[in-house]
């Protein structure tokens, strides 16, 4: 598996976009705008432009920025307009992937082995994912150490790293905790939420209810707002750290989902939208509440698809984990 730095895969989209004439000849490239475009800092950005400008396929100008084409051999008259995706030769939904190699390893091993967890207890062997992966044994231990700081996997001193197996307990004390705190988060982020982003997820909701197909991007989409989006403006980031280590049964439902080609029940996504709108009227209170209600009420649907996930076959997983 091999992966490209974040200012690389900006170069080789605007030089793509360049060659095939979608950037416009004389079209004002400027760092701030583009930074946003590719969902990054202006430090990986500025990095590709400068790339561009050595190789005479952008140019200063008596202006800000940089223009499309050699300004210094032909009499290019600069275009000042935002640069879309469309420019850049994206389509207008498509997301750019500016995740550096090591977060790309970290969020594909923390996929693999989040999954393999649910279906009893496995040895990561480190040689293997370096191999697996391409990228040396210390870049695999590093995303394992953050791994285990999430609770993910764990390793006593001299040993394997292991990990799994998901356990009804396990369910049980994390849905305990998050029922507590997660109500509790939520009073203390409210008025930092975007309304108009509430808005969109209860429509979002509306739409699911009524029978609209659900992908398990869908699922996962709504469940991440409620639990994830909805909470994470409080400044205390120990209470933040305790509540992602307490995310079992995101996995276990994102597993059942998948494996047995279901929908979200109507009766989750009822009580998500509840949340919403009572959030939308500022019933902070009476949405809080809720929220216990529903962690309540999630707690038994897990622990029964825990029950159904146990008895479905082994899925096929990466050589580097191994069932003990």
């Amino acid at each position: 598996m091999k992966g490209k730095l974040r200012y690389e895969l900006i170069y080789q989209t605007l030089d793509e976009a360049i060659r095939s004439g979608t950037l416009t000849e004389g079209l004002v490239l400027l760092e701030g705008p583009l930074g946003d475009l590719f969902g990054t800092s202006r430090v990986p950005v500025r990095k590709a432009l400068m790339l561009l400008n050595d190789e005479l396929k952008i140019s200063r100008f008596d202006g800000r920025g940089f223009v499309v084409g050699d300004a210094n051999s032909k009499d290019i008259k600069p275009i000042r307009r935002m640069v879309t995706k469309v420019d850049v030769g994206l389509e207008s939904d498509q997301a750019v992937d500016n995740r550096t190699l090591s977060e790309k390893i970290f969020e594909d091993l923390f996929e693999q082995i989040s999954t393999c967890m649910v279906f009893g207890h496995y040895r990561v062997e480190e040689g293997r994912a370096a191999e697996y992966y391409g990228v040396s044994k210390m870049v695999i231990r590093q995303a394992l150490l953050r791994l285990r700081d999430r609770g993910v996997v764990e390793k006593e001193p001299y040993s394997s790293w292991l990990a799994g197996p998901l356990t009804a307990r396990e369910i049980r004390n994390d849905y305990e905790i998050r029922a507590e705190l997660e109500p509790a988060a939520l009073k203390l982020s409210a008025k930092h939420i975007d309304q108009s982003l509430i808005a969109q997820m209860v429509t979002k909701h509306e739409e699911m209810i009524n029978g609209q197909e659900i992908s398990i991007e869908d699922i996962t989409t709504v469940e991440d707002f409620l639990h994830g989006s909805l909470i994470k403006h409080i400044d205390n980031k120990k209470l933040l750290d305790v509540l992602n280590h307490c995310r079992s049964s995101v996995v276990l439902n994102k597993v059942f989902f998948a494996s047995l080609n279901l929908s979200m029940d109507v009766a989750a996504l009822k009580e998500h939208k509840l949340v919403l709108e009572l959030l939308l009227q500022g019933a902070v209170e009476a949405a809080s509440a809720s929220l216990k209600d529903h962690l309540i009420n999630a707690r038994k649907r897990s622990l029964q698809r825990l029950k159904v996930v146990s008895v479905l076959p082994d899925p096929k997983l990466p050589a580097y984990l191994v069932k003990v």
